[in-house]
């Protein structure tokens, strides 16, 4: 065997647990269910939602069944072994230290007769798998954990297969492809490819697996931590969360966090296409019938649906919130702080980014596409944390961004116009003599004034026409509106707050979904329109979203020729 040229990245790797995910730190388990019991609602749903997703991002078929059990991937395997062989003949593949050690389990500890053993003492080579017969239940390792070798694939797994087939695959799950339904049992552990913590397994089982549970009971004792089923049925309960043992749902909670990790948010527009859809049936259902017309059993299904969408977007939301306490930490570390952090992410820190959250440009761009992050508001966010960095380094008498801002329009905000001349009084103020002025003509930049009323429109609705709006920003928009805006008009707009919720928000909402409410300067228009009319001291107005409402806006005549 050829020694490998190229050295892992991490120089602590071992056959024994492996590294955790990149970014990882303790506060990644935080929101472990502690100090209650696991078959609590909250520690067994902490359980299941480590089946479900490891069955999900695995791809396993949905017929299979998806456990946690005791001690490991050596207590998942055992398990398997103990519950399932002895109906037939047996042949069991050994190669390294645990392959070889699943021989003696059914040689020495369990003592079946009719073995046929293909094994192989030499590290790093096969046994030759073409004599392997199918007729007899098969157990081997995937892969061996300290040289590596591995199966080639499933593929010498035949579909038609009498016996079962039996896969130790604790160091080849999440990281090869490998074909399921090739396999009758697959067993694995947290502390392997998931970085996570150890002494517990878990076991994927087959149909014919489960018929083999039903329809045999093996002659030798079986220690309750090795049953699988009771009185020739299938322990349901293991593959839904109500383990054998106590586990630690502390461990549970690292195996959630790794797999957050792996699956980032490849199924999140999925979910929440789901969410939506639901949302909306429920709505029109609910809009359809009366209570008065419907049947016990029509609401408990309305009532289902509706807890259904509404734990769905429960995860979603846990999900973003994950994503979004991690941002600070990537701010810090990054020293552009004063770009904007989109830029940061997909072009100046990629590498940072993802070592931090987990996520590549990829995950973050359809993060993006559902409107998730909002672009705004995280830049905000980043000026702040300069400003609060500046101030606290400041006490030390470190200068870090000396010169590069002065605090923006803080302090002026209060005043309509002349901006520009009291923020040049803010950087004189603060910088005295600091201030030059350009006389070369050749470093001028000239500007040109908008000769015509279509100009001027098109000007502005280039700036928002392709900022396509999201839920959360409408609601965002809608919220911070009147307390920027009040301002200008003082207490005529006390009620601005009041009516916008009461008569406009649910229609913006709805046209929203309906493609009439599409980009920010249309709602722009729609506060503004309210705007005008308490100032006006009207009664009502009509939201209207098209470009004509730009002109409305500034009181101008619409061009005949604006659409040409």
């Amino acid at each position: 065997m050829q020694k490998p040229d190229i050295k892992p990245n991490h120089p602590y790797f071992s056959s024994g647990p492996c590294s955790k995910r990149p970014g990882w730190e303790l506060s990644a388990l935080s929101d472990a269910v502690l100090g209650r019991s696991h078959r609590a609602k909250g520690g067994k749903s902490k359980l299941n939602e480590v089946i479900v997703k490891s069955k999900q991002l695995l791809e396993l078929p949905d017929d299979y069944l998806v456990g946690i059990v005791p001690a490991s991937d050596t207590g998942a395997i055992e398990m398997a072994m103990w519950s399932l062989l002895g109906a037939r003949g047996v042949d069991v593949c050994g190669w390294e230290s645990f392959g070889l050690t699943w021989v003696k389990d059914i040689t020495k500890q369990l003592k079946l007769d009719d073995v046929t053993i293909h094994d192989i003492n030499t590290y790093g080579e096969l046994p030759d798998l073409s004599k392997v017969n199918f007729s007899n239940d098969v157990v081997f390792t995937w892969n061996g954990t300290t040289s590596g070798v591995c199966v080639p694939n499933a593929d010498w797994n035949p579909n038609d297969r009498e016996g079962l087939s039996i896969c130790d695959a604790t160091s080849a799950v999440f990281a090869m492809d490998m074909d399921f339904t090739k396999l009758d049992v697959v067993t694995w552990s947290w502390q392997k490819v998931l970085g996570g913590e150890a002494a517990h397994g878990m076991i994927a089982l087959s149909p014919r697996a489960v018929e083999r549970l039903e329809s045999y009971e093996p002659s030798w004792p079986m220690p309750k931590i090795f049953q699988l089923a009771k009185n020739k049925k299938f322990d349901k309960g293991i593959f839904e969360g109500a383990t054998i043992n106590t586990p630690s749902l502390l461990a549970a909670e690292d195996a959630l966090d790794a797999l957050m990790s792996i699956e980032g948010f490849r199924n999140l527009n999925q979910d929440i296409e789901t969410i939506i859809n639901k949302s909306e049936a429920v709505k029109k259902a609910k809009k359809e019938a009366n209570d008065s017309e419907m049947s016990k059993k029509e609401k408990k299904e309305l009532t289902d649906e509706e807890k259904e969408y509404k734990s769905l977007r429960k995860q979603i939301q846990d999900k973003l919130i994950k994503f979004a306490t991690r941002v600070p930490v990537f701010m810090y570390l990054t020293d552009y702080r004063e770009r904007s952090l989109k830029d940061v992410i997909t072009q100046l820190e990629p590498g940072l980014f993802k070592k931090v959250t987990g996520l590549n440009v990829k995950d973050f761009e359809l993060l993006v596409s559902l409107g998730v992050f909002n672009s705004s508001l995280m830049n905000d966010a980043v000026y702040k944390f300069k400003r609060y960095e500046d101030a606290s380094l400041g006490y030390t008498g470190i200068n870090k961004h000396e010169g590069e801002a002065v605090g923006g329009f803080e302090g002026i905000d209060h005043v309509a116009s002349g901006d520009d001349m009291l923020l040049l009084q803010k950087i004189a103020t603060q910088y005295p003599n600091k201030i030059g002025y350009l006389k070369q003509i050749e470093g001028q930049t000239r500007t040109h004034a908008k000769s015509t009323i279509k100009d001027d429109a098109m000007f502005y609705i280039t700036q928002y026409a392709f900022i396509e709006l999201t839920i959360d920003e409408i609601n965002d928009h809608s919220k911070i509106w009147w307390e920027d805006h009040k301002l200008m008009a003082g207490k005529v707009l006390d009620s601005w707050k009041e009516i916008w919720y009461r008569d406009y928000h649910n229609q913006c909402i709805e046209d929203f979904h309906n493609g009439k409410l599409k980009y920010m300067w249309q709602l722009n228009f729609a506060h503004w329109d309210l705007h005008n009319m308490l100032v006006e001291n009207k009664s009502k107005f009509t939201l209207d979203y098209s470009i004509e409402e730009e002109y409305k806006f500034r009181r101008k005549p619409l061009p005949n020729d604006l659409h040409k």
